[in-house]
């Protein structure tokens, strides 16, 4: 397993089916862009979004930030893909859905220079249906919580879009959400641990990030 390339059916979080075996991914923490995303003493976005997470037997979750309760969590984002190549300079790319509160304070800091483009902390969880054991496991998280980087650029353009239009989750569910894109790149001197799991018994870390005359 080189890296990371998976997509999710986001809109099935938001609506209720208890036997669903879809994978599901989603962001807790989005936290960066300097002031850009202060609001109060809250900096970067809002965990807003309540999704169903009905991914059973999880009794002590490997990632910290696992918090399931009665099939419930909240989050800032849902994904819909993600990909990451598998190098330590690769970039992350994040395909997700956001709320429209959230969506407009990433417009509202858009429109004027972002202060940065350093991400102090960016987490994600991601669970799959593991067909042979007929059981859940936590496929891909960066371990202790620990992603800071940059949003990338690429020809002086800023990787990060937020679409001005949302979209309805269902016709049978008033919501209306987002689609977000960003690219992360790591920054200079600071390294993650992703781990990797291509079934409940089968786990790899990976380093992301180098450590300028390190061994990392």
């Amino acid at each position: 397993m080189a890296g990371i390339d998976f997509s999710c059916n986001w809109r099935n979080t938001l609506i209720f089916n208890p036997n669903s075996k879809e994978r599901v991914a989603y962001l807790p923490t989005f936290i960066g862009l300097g002031e850009a995303l202060k609001s109060g003493q809250r900096i970067g976005l809002d965990n807003d979004i309540t999704i169903w997470c009905p991914v059973t037997g999880l009794t002590t979750p490997r990632y910290s930030k696992t918090f399931i309760k009665e099939d419930k969590t909240n989050c800032v984002a849902i994904i819909e893909s993600l990909r990451w190549a598998g190098g330590a300079g690769d970039p992350f790319e994040f395909a997700c859905w956001i709320s429209a509160q959230n969506a407009q304070m990433l417009m509202s800091a858009q429109k004027n220079t972002l202060p940065t483009t350093k991400m102090t902390r960016v987490s994600w969880w991601s669970a799959a249906f593991d067909t042979t054991l007929k059981g859940w496991f936590e496929e891909n998280f960066p371990i202790d919580d620990k992603m800071a980087g940059m949003i990338n650029s690429r020809d002086g353009v800023v990787c990060l879009h937020v679409e001005s239009v949302g979209e309805k989750v269902d016709p049978s569910v008033d919501i209306i959400m987002h689609r977000m894109t960003f690219e992360l790149v790591p920054a200079a001197n600071e390294v993650a641990f992703i781990n990797l799991s291509m079934s409940a018994q089968q786990h790899v870390v990976r380093n992301w990030g180098l450590m300028v005359g390190g061994n990392i």
